[in-house]
Order: C-alpha cells, then sequence, then structure tokens
C-alpha cells in the first residue's frame, strides 16, 4: 500500500518587537527580494506616514525622502504604495539601494492641523511573505507628541533593524530640519496650506515653510 505524506502548511514567522530591539535582516530575509514596511494607525485624527534615506552623516537625502508627494525614489528602491492612506505600505528593495544610503527612518506625523496625536496605538509589520516582524505600541504615550521615530534599518555592514519608537515633538516640517534640511523663512504662492511639495531645486515646501538642502552636502 503506497504511503501519502501530508505536507502541513507553513505557519507565519514573525518575530515580535519591543521599543530598543535590535535584529540582522539578513538573517530573516532574502535581501535581493521585495520587503514591506506596513505601519498602522488606530484612533481619531490624520497623519503622516514618511522615510527618511540618510546618508554616512545621518542627513537626508532629498530624493530619498519619501512621503505623500514624492511616493517613489529616483529608481524605485522605495515606493509608498498610497501616500494618503492608512496604513501606509512601504515597499523596499535594500538591495537596489545606492551605497550612499546608509538607513531609512519610518516615522509618523500629525497633521498639521492637529495640535498633538490623539490615537489608541501603532503597528508596524515588515514582512517578506509568510516571514517578518511585528511591533505593537499603546497609543497612550503618544498624546502629548507630535511625531514618532518608529523604524530604522541601518547599514553598517549588514543591514539591521532598530526600534527606537522615539517620540519627536515637532510635525513633519520638524523631521525634515532635524534630519538635515535647513528651513527658510520665506514662502512659497504656489503651494497650498498643509500640502508638502518636493522641487528639482532641491528646496521642499511644507505649509508655507521652504527647507533647502545643506549646500555644503551634495544630496540632490
Amino acid at each position: 500500500m503506497p504511503i501519502s505524506l501530508k505536507r502541513e502548511q507553513e505557519s507565519d514567522k514573525v518575530i515580535t518587537l519591543e521599543r530598543g530591539s535590535k535584529h540582522d535582516l539578513n538573517k530573516v530575509f532574502d535581501l535581493a527580494k521585495i520587503i514591506s514596511v506596513k505601519l498602522n494607525i488606530a484612533g481619531q485624527g490624520g497623519v503622516v506616514f514618511a522615510c527618511f534615506g540618510l546618508d554616512a552623516g545621518s542627513r537626508a537625502q532629498e530624493r530619498f525622502f519619501i512621503f505623500y508627494n514624492q511616493t517613489r525614489s529616483p529608481g524605485n528602491e522605495i515606493i509608498l504604495e498610497d501616500g494618503n492612506a492608512n496604513p501606509a505600505l512601504f515597499q523596499l528593495e535594500l538591495s537596489r539601494l545606492p551605497g550612499t544610503i546608509k538607513k531609512l527612518v519610518f516615522t509618523v506625523s500629525v497633521q498639521n492641523s492637529v495640535s498633538t496625536f490623539d490615537i489608541s496605538g501603532l503597528d508596524a509589520d515588515i514582512r517578506q511573505n509568510n516571514t517578518g516582524f511585528h511591533l505593537q505600541l499603546s497609543g497612550g504615550n503618544f498624546s502629548a507628541y507630535k511625531s514618532i521615530i518608529v523604524l530604522e534599518l541601518s547599514l553598517g555592514p549588514l543591514w539591521q533593524l532598530e526600534v527606537p519608537a522615539a517620540y519627536f515633538d515637532s510635525d513633519l516640517g520638524g523631521l525634515v530640519n532635524y534630519f538635515g534640511l535647513e528651513v527658510k523663512d520665506d514662502s512659497s504662492p504656489d503651494a497650498p496650506p498643509g500640502e508638502p511639495v518636493v522641487q528639482r531645486d532641491g528646496k521642499i515646501r511644507i505649509d508655507g515653510e521652504e527647507f533647502v538642502v545643506d549646500p555644503e552636502n551634495d544630496w540632490v
């Protein structure tokens, strides 16, 4: 009598993350394939998701600043599927990033019309097929802040996942400044309120404020 062997369906292999966690991505993912980063906020009020591509000096490169008004990096190495959606879904091809990009920082900020967060929780999933990581944070500690630095993917020399889950007392414009873009006081009549605009002259306009790349760094 022939013997039939039944193979059980492989279950999800998901590692639970906590604040301060660090993991080597090459031990979990095939870095030559697409990795998804999904961020979800539960609660009231609108939020803005972003990914900052940083150089070795932890300064942002404008072309790798991904948010709802610039949803793709130059070679589609980073794609934000729907810039206005919650949850936000980023698709990453780490092996295709240029050598100048040493870190990807994923953030969430309140919309400019909102003073602070009014949310009940934050979930983050970093996945490749059925394998990956999950982070869940309570929203209770967010109420006094305007942004959260959720996840960081760092190259040095291998890609590593870190979970700072750090609070930041400023909105998206403050994060842009924090990651190395300078604020210029004049405003743009072409940019409607609340609409960040990325220009090819290396300038970013958010709510009438103009952010320009530091001239000592060749980021654009």
